[in-house]
C-alpha cells in the first residue's frame, strides 16, 4: 500500500497541513518538536482510530491548542483504490 497524501487539521501542532508522498522511500527530517512523530501518529490514528497503543495520549490531547471552540482534529489519508496504478 502506498500513502499518496496526508492532510491534518487541528491535529497537535498542525493547524492546517498537507503532505504529498512520492513513490519510494520518504525521509522526514526536522528539528525536535516540529511534528515528525506527529505525522506518524496521525497516519496510525487515521488507519486504526483510538485503538490502544496508537496514541501517545488521550484523544483530547490531539486537538491543536489554539483551535477555536469545539474544533475537532481531522486526519485525511489518500490511498490508491484497489489495484489501480498510482502516479
Amino acid at each position: 500500500m502506498q500513502l499518496l497524501s496526508l492532510r491534518l487539521e487541528n491535529f497537535r501542532q498542525h493547524k492546517n497541513s498537507e503532505f504529498h508522498f512520492p513513490k519510494g522511500l520518504v525521509g522526514i527530517l526536522g528539528p525536535n518538536g516540529t511534528g515528525k512523530s506527529t505525522l506518524l501518529e496521525a497516519i496510525a490514528w487515521g488507519l486504526y482510530g483510538s485503538e490502544r497503543g496508537v496514541l501517545r495520549s488521550n484523544t483530547e490531547g490531539l486537538i491543536w491548542q489554539q483551535a477555536p471552540g469545539k474544533a475537532s482534529a481531522i486526519v485525511e489519508l489518500t490511498l490508491p483504490l484497489g489495484g489501480a496504478p498510482t502516479r
